[in-house]
């Protein structure tokens, strides 16, 4: 169970309830459909392929172990040292992505910000993988099992919204009747709001297409961690803090290829799990608030022309403006309910708070799986013996080492927001997250690759 819970943990981020809206303002709502229907196929298709090598020949660092045993030694480290790097750098893109949220009730307050948000809040992080397995692990189910009644609660408003929810807001008797948004005064919104399908950002794209294929892009982030069960299968079979990996498959143990089998559910249910969630709550978010409402986050690089008037007859000025929130929340201010906003923000910052520190535990295991094997003895060059040191673990099976310089590596990220030019730094983090994203696909395909290799030596067996 612990298993199937990180990787819920790990994948029911903030790819959805924040990016959706991105999404959204920049394809329109049939880009919002298939942005996330596609990648979600992928990854079925990817984890069908990694559980299957997983449950022959479970590894700790099995997605570099693949690729080097099945395709190529070097290349295997590179995709260990990327995937690593997707995972490291996620944990610091999530912190940002908290305190954007955060900033919902607090602005303007950079003290409150270096001090809290991007300091003692990654520390309590850190703190918590510093828990050995079992008891991290509770703390992964509690979360992940809270993170699944909030996307039910999510669909349930969304649906109640649409259907009449709405109560009458001071807002809407500013509005002409013409101006006046569908679903109002308990009016059922329905797919009002899809009746321009393929209406895109034109500032940001030239073509629908292009606001799609970016799309994707941004929503392939929401799909990062339904791999991780490559990284946490063996946790409790992992060595101590002196002994070395051993990589040979003809000398696992029962045990340890028994452990294969708990990672069916991963690679049966979870992937669908989540392109059911993404699709549905995408689509309903997409039915509830017009692709052009100012509140939706928009690329950092791209300059709004109606969103940054500021003339009362501009009909985005009456959806808001000013900063901008996630999808939900703006939904929940359109609707009229005012708690509502509050509590939905209150769950994204718990969201993102929860898998940034799964990131970290899957960064963390990353980097002791491509460590774990390196030689340490005397006679090996320094970097090596460096890079082995990473590679254990402490009394209570935790590698702190790995944890802790993966957790360093990246920290400074948030720290960029506190720089007056906050444009150029969340271009920055938005490549940064965008790198990350892009570079789990890039695993994905050379996993899928291992396989192939990997089912042609069967094959001639």
């Amino acid at each position: 169970m612990t298993t199937e819970m990180i990787a819920v943990n790990a994948t029911l981020g903030t790819g959805l309830y924040w990016r959706g809206g991105q999404i959204l303002e920049l394809g329109g709502p049939l880009s919002t459909l298939l942005a996330f229907l596609l990648p979600g196929i992928l990854a079925w298709a990817v984890m069908q392929c990694i559980t299957e090598m997983l449950c022959i020949w479970p590894v700790p660092g099995a997605l570099s172990v693949y690729v080097s045993e099945f395709i190529d030694p070097e290349l295997g480290i590179a995709i260990g040292i990327t995937y690593w790097f997707t995972y490291a750098a996620s944990f610091a893109a999530l912190v940002a992505t908290a305190a954007a949220e955060i900033h919902y009730w607090k602005q303007d307050d950079k003290a409150f910000d270096g001090a809290v948000l991007y300091f003692l809040i990654p520390l309590f992080l850190i703190f918590l993988n510093c828990f050995r397995i079992d008891i991290y692990g509770w703390f992964e189910v509690i979360s992940s099992s809270i993170k699944l009644v909030f996307l039910l609660i999510v669909i349930c408003f969304m649906v109640t919204i649409n259907v009449g929810g709405r109560v009458f807001t001071v807002a809407d008797v500013r509005r002409n009747a013409d101006e006046m948004i569908a679903g109002t005064a308990n009016e059922a919104t329905g797919t009002t709001y899809w009746d321009r399908p393929v209406e895109y950002d034109s500032d940001a794209a030239g073509t629908w297409f292009n606001s799609l294929a970016m799309s994707i892009s941004i929503a392939s982030f929401a799909y990062v961690g339904v791999e991780v069960v490559a990284a946490s299968a063996l946790e409790a079979r992992w060595p101590n803090a002196n002994a070395r990996t051993n990589t040979d498959l003809s000398d696992r143990s029962n045990d340890e290829l028994l452990i294969g089998q708990t990672v069916r559910f991963s690679s049966v249910y979870i992937p669908v799990l989540a392109t059911i969630s993404y699709v549905v709550a995408g689509v309903l978010a997409s039915f509830n608030i017009r692709r052009g409402d100012c509140r939706l986050p928009r690329l950092s690089w791209v300059n709004s022309r109606e969103c940054n008037s500021t003339s009362p007859s501009s009909n985005h000025t009456t959806y808001g403006t000013g900063s901008t929130t996630s999808a939900f929340v703006a939904i929940a201010i359109e609707a009229g309910l005012p708690p509502l906003d509050h509590v939905f923000n209150v769950f994204l910052v718990f969201t993102a708070l929860t898998c940034a520190c799964t990131n970290l535990y899957v960064a963390s295991r990353a980097l002791f799986g491509l460590t774990a094997r390196l030689d340490d003895s005397p006679d090996q060059p320094l970097l090596l013996r460096w890079l082995a040191w990473f590679g254990k673990t402490n009394r209570h099976r935790v590698p702190m080492r790995a944890m802790i310089f993966s957790a360093l590596s990246f920290c400074w990220v948030p720290f960029l927001q506190l720089h007056k030019n906050s444009t150029n730094i969340s271009l920055f983090i938005e490549v940064l997250t965008t790198m990350g994203s892009d570079s789990v696909i890039i695993v994905w395909a050379f996993e899928c690759w291992a396989f192939i290799r990997y089912y042609h030596c069967i094959a001639r067996c």
